[in-house]
């Protein structure tokens, strides 16, 4: 998987784990202490959430971190 790969994974997931929650962009940015603006860039794929923000998020969705993050049973080449 290539980094454009992982962060569009993430942002599949942050959204359909929002949509399930019923959590708006603005809730999700209260409850987890980001930016509104971030989550957007990570909606749109287009910024990587560091640990803090993906513990922080996991954390107001009451998601596990295996829920959001792709994960891969094989060894990516580098």
């Amino acid at each position: 998987m290539t980094e454009q790969n992982y962060l569009e994974a993430f942002a599949y997931n942050l959204d359909y784990i929002m949509q399930d929650e019923g959590i708006s962009q603005s809730e999700l940015a209260k409850r987890s202490n980001i930016g509104k603006s971030t989550i957007s860039k990570y909606l749109n794929a287009k910024q990587m959430p560091t640990m803090k923000a993906i513990s922080n998020i996991c954390y107001a969705l009451d998601c596990e971190f295996e829920d959001i993050i792709p994960l891969t049973s094989s060894l990516v080449e580098i």
